[in-house]
């Protein structure tokens, strides 16, 4: 709780406060703070098991798949910052963000069980490797979720109740860790968790420095980082297909733009907002749990019902 929650969160708040202040850009500000707090909140995970050295190592050289997402982050502010550098050019961004989610999927599951090496795919071992087309249309189908999701975040009205779409997105990845854990991943699971505080500390920084912005002041990095993570999740833990796009649903409408939605009163829009993101991850959890306890279940009574397990010993009762 203290490296994965409290440690992130605070240090995103303090990123969002030295963003605001050297900036006074809401767009720089989210970044730092979310980029930042979740390479903090990683790294002192890391640290825990391996020491500091060695996570820190990991960070700029990273070994496994989910080491990368805070690299992919970085390189989601890329669009943002060549816009601005050719004159605030908005329409340059979009070029570049689909360069970035159609590399993002390639670069995390490369080398993996389902995109092996060429001698592995030819020494018979990889047996869960994606063929040429499958491939294809699994990696273009992930980048145009997270090229839709992207745009959607950008394109919804920025001024309209950022704290509410605040606590949305971090509902949303809370939603996500629960779901990963409950599906069989405690390594995503903290790694959202780790994401959550870290919007968390950017919301309490924005409420405290009354800075009216909200999560999608950030769009490419909370996206490409969110992204990865139900990617990862749905590849290398038991999150199903289904599961992941009732995720990947939820962080869309946390923040993202929905048909008809400025059409309503305020209090309809906060009231449509919170059902359309709320209600497909909690149907996740609710669903992963239940599977989780029947396992479970199924699990214990195999133990009670094979003579040869180790059953702990009987309590010794002595008279009171």
């Amino acid at each position: 709780m203290l490296l994965g929650g409290i440690l992130p969160l605070v240090v995103a708040a303090i990123a969002f406060a030295i963003g605001w202040a050297a900036s006074r850009r809401p767009a720089v500000a989210q970044s730092a703070g979310v980029i930042l707090g979740y390479a903090a909140g990683v790294t002192a995970l890391e640290a825990r098991n391996s020491g500091l050295v060695v996570a820190l190592e990991i960070l700029v050289q990273p070994s496994v798949a989910h080491h990368w997402a805070p690299l992919v982050a970085i390189l989601a502010i890329v669009p943002a910052l060549v816009a601005r550098a050719l004159g605030g050019r908005r329409g340059l961004r979009w070029p570049i963000a689909a360069l970035i989610c159609m590399t993002t999927p390639v670069w995390l599951l490369w080398g993996g069980k389902y995109l092996p090496s060429r001698e592995i795919r030819e020494s018979g071992f990889a047996t869960a490797a994606w063929g040429g087309l499958e491939a294809v249309a699994i990696l273009a189908a992930v980048a145009a979720l997270l090229l839709v999701a992207w745009y959607l975040w950008e394109a919804a009205d920025l001024t309209y109740a950022p704290r509410v779409r605040s606590l949305l997105a971090i509902f949303a990845m809370v939603g996500g860790a629960a779901a990963a854990g409950l599906t069989g991943s405690f390594v995503y699971a903290q790694s959202f968790g780790v994401l959550a505080a870290a919007l968390g500390g950017c919301f309490v920084a924005a409420w405290l420095l009354q800075v009216y912005t909200g999560p999608d002041a950030a769009a490419g990095p909370t996206i490409v980082l969110a992204g990865s993570l139900v990617l990862l999740a749905a590849c290398y833990s038991e999150m199903q297909p289904l599961q992941a796009a009732g995720v990947w649903a939820a962080v869309i409408f946390a923040a993202g733009w929905l048909p008809g939605l400025s059409r309503l009163p305020s209090k309809g829009q906060v009231a449509i907002r919170a059902i359309a993101c709320l209600l497909p991850v909690s149907i996740v959890v609710v669903q992963a749990g239940l599977e989780f306890a029947e396992t479970r279940r199924q699990q214990q009574e195999e133990r009670a019902s094979n003579p040869y397990s180790i059953q702990p010993p009987p309590r010794t009762r002595f008279p009171s």
